[in-house]
C-alpha cells in the first residue's frame, strides 16, 4: 500500500517532459495547426554618439 502511494505520489508531483511544450499547448492558438510564420524583423539603424 506505501508503495502505491508513493506511485501516486510521485506522478502527481512530477513535471511534464518539457515545460515548455506545456506552456505552447496552453497559451498558443495555433498549436497542434499549421507553423506560425514569424514577420521579418526591422534592422534598425546604430546609434550615433
Amino acid at each position: 500500500m506505501e508503495e502505491e502511494v508513493r506511485q501516486i505520489l510521485k506522478q502527481a508531483v512530477l513535471a511534464p517532459d518539457r515545460i515548455g511544450d506545456l506552456a505552447v499547448r496552453l497559451f498558443s492558438p495555433a498549436w497542434g495547426e499549421t507553423v506560425l510564420e514569424l514577420p521579418e524583423r526591422e534592422v534598425n539603424e546604430p546609434l550615433k554618439f
